[in-house]
């Protein structure tokens, strides 16, 4: 469970926030929402989204969740569908 190391994953956020990177979010195997929430909670600016698809078929799948996880903590779709999230 995520809540576990919160600490351990909050120390990792900053510092990926630190470097000027965004968080991505995969939508295969999407990251808990606690870690999400976090990383905005520590500033992070935006997420991008993965799909981990190898195959035409699977890509996206899933998004529609991610999407709707991402938001609920706070972030908000780019000017076109290929931007980053932003705060």
């Amino acid at each position: 469970m995520a809540a576990d190391f919160e600490e351990e994953f909050r120390t990792v956020l900053r510092a990926l926030k630190a470097s000027g990177r965004v968080l991505e979010v995969n939508t295969k195997v999407p990251l808990p929402g606690e870690v999400v929430r976090w990383w905005f909670e520590v500033g992070g600016e935006a997420v991008a989204f993965g799909s981990d698809a190898h195959e035409p078929g699977p890509v996206g799948h899933g998004f529609a969740e991610a999407a709707a996880l991402v938001e609920s903590c706070g972030f908000r779709p780019g000017r076109t569908p290929h931007d980053f999230w932003r705060r």
